[in-house]
């Protein structure tokens, strides 16, 4: 536990030092810094690896039997070492990865071409885009804007819910009145 919180506070301090490195570059009144389409796919590339590194390391550090502080240093440090290695193949250092995170992190526009690149390269949705959902089995007509609506909208949902499990319980009494009856009689 120990071990976790100090890796979570270390990551938060190299956060606030890159930003505020970052924010020290850059004086007030000049544009924020941005990446070229090139830098956010390798970006991309490279953080989708690292993902996946982090995922496989934390299934195998949430086992029972890694609970040991000696086995969740080693796999801490092969994580810390596997990343290291995904950046060097990819010729990025710490540092520039660092600032790469915190341009997409705060800039709406790097951001946007970062998640269409990770859409393309998993083909996972774009955050916020999900498929329509199917139409209900029992469509509620159009409702009126307000609360008026809304109560509406509840009243039907909800007697619709209870219809269906009054029907239920009624099925459910008959067959323990009969289960009552057979055992009386048997």
């Amino acid at each position: 536990m120990r071990g976790s919180f100090l890796g979570i506070a270390a990551a938060a301090a190299l956060l606030n030092g890159a930003s505020g490195q970052l924010s020290a570059q850059v004086p007030q009144g000049q544009a924020a810094p941005t990446m070229s389409r090139e830098e956010i796919a390798n970006y991309a590339k490279v953080q989708i690896a690292i993902s996946a590194v982090h995922d496989s390391v934390n299934a195998q550090l949430a086992q029972s039997r890694n609970k040991t502080t000696a086995l969740q240093t080693q796999l801490q440090e092969k994580m810390r070492v596997q990343v290291a290695d995904i950046l060097q193949k990819n010729g990025m250092s710490e540092a520039d990865y660092q600032r790469k995170t915190f341009v997409v992190s705060t800039v709406p526009d790097a951001r946007k071409a970062f998640d269409s690149v990770v859409a393309k390269i998993t083909g996972a949705p774009l955050p916020g885009q999900l498929a329509a959902a199917p139409p209900s089995r029992t469509a509620i007509p159009n409702l009126p804007a307000g609360a008026v609506g809304t109560h509406i909208g509840h009243v039907m949902k909800g007697f619709s819910r209870s219809r269906r499990m009054t029907l239920v319980s009624r099925r459910s009494t008959r067959r323990s009145r009969r289960a009552r009856r057979t055992i009386s009689t048997g």
